[in-house]
């Protein structure tokens, strides 16, 4: 169409505009949530001599660590914009089940006679902790990171995995170096560093096979008791070194999981929720259960997973279901305040 000369036009559509909106779930993603969840429970239920005597590094013990590579695949696919609400948007998905959890289990460590709140509360520890509460730190470490992180990531998904490797020796060196304490350091997000940057580098199809050249033989080496002097004495077997098998685990389950049945995807959406809970649960109640100490190991299995599992389901579902209100509610505000 012709345009007399001086006529105001509207500025033209982008050719590829591009989509902030959220896509749709990766049910692979939540199915691989699903069978680590479970993994993480099992593996706080199985005595460890147990687990040792089985291969534990090659199976049960990639339970968190997927959820690390899980964490860098998934953020990086994200379509927040600007990039920098990503933290908040994250930090608010967060809060509401995180605080929740902390008032539990404050609630718990003044049942038990506790007085005062130590430093370690600083350091993102629970008042009445448990197995796993490190993961909590590292969650919302995360959510301020990745948007440091994702520029780079558009620049070149190469760059950024070389980078993260530098820093993730750099910090194992100076965690040994200067005897970070063992909550400071498993609290710490430049642990996981690689692991994240790796899980970004497979959003962008980069390989991770040939990583399993070094995962295996590295984790061979751990399992046999050997470690690298330069290093954190402890969690060796998590290092940026065994990351590539993790990362091997997670492609498979990308592949295969997309046919997954709907109750694993379930487990897998409400995998947050039900760490949670087993945190508190192992923490603070089976720990201190003689009866649970009597009873078989099948049925110590059985019972740890149904209850972290359903109080984790209806957790997740209520928390959902008053998020989603306040929403609403908030959406609604606005239009009539417009």
């Amino acid at each position: 169409m012709n345009v007399p000369r001086g006529t105001p036009v509207a500025n033209p559509p982008l050719a590829n505009p591009p989509d902030y909106r959220r896509p749709p779930r990766n049910t692979a993603v939540d199915a691989i949530k699903g069978v680590a969840i479970i993994c993480v429970i099992l593996v706080h239920t199985l005595p460890a001599q147990l687990l040792a005597r089985h291969y534990r590094l090659y199976w049960i013990a990639q339970a968190v660590p997927v959820f690390i590579v899980l964490m860098g695949y998934v953020g990086a696919t994200s379509r927040v914009n600007p990039l920098k609400d990503y933290a908040w948007r994250r930090l608010l998905r967060l809060g509401p089940p995180l605080a929740l959890t902390w008032l539990v289990s404050y609630g718990i460590y003044l049942a038990r006679g506790g007085t005062g709140l130590g430093t370690d509360v600083f350091l993102g520890a629970l008042p009445a902790t448990g197995p796993g509460n490190y993961f909590i730190p590292v969650l919302v470490q995360f959510a301020i990171v990745l948007p440091l992180l994702r520029p780079v990531y558009r620049r070149s998904p190469l760059l950024l995995l070389i980078g993260a490797a530098v820093v993730n020796v750099a910090f194992e060196i100076v965690a040994k170096r200067y005897g970070l304490s063992d909550l400071a350091y498993t609290n710490c997000v430049l642990r996981y560093l690689f692991g994240i940057c790796l899980g970004m580098w497979m959003a962008a199809d980069g390989r991770v096979w040939p990583l399993l050249f070094i995962s295996v033989p590295y984790l061979w080496l751990q399992s046999r008791g050997s470690r690298i002097f330069l290093f954190y004495d402890h969690w060796q077997s998590q290092s940026l070194f065994a990351f590539g098998y993790t990362a091997a685990i997670v492609g498979l389950g990308l592949r295969v999981g997309g046919g997954s049945p709907r109750w694993l995807t379930h487990l897998g959406r409400a995998s947050l929720h039900i760490f949670l809970v087993q945190i508190l649960w192992f923490g603070q109640f089976v720990l201190f259960s003689k009866a649970m100490r009597e009873l078989p190991l099948a049925v110590v299995c059985l019972v740890n997973v149904s209850v972290c599992v359903t109080l984790g389901i209806l957790f997740y579902s209520a928390e959902s279901a008053v998020t989603k209100r306040l929403s609403l509610a908030s959406s609604s505000d606005r239009l009539s305040a417009k």
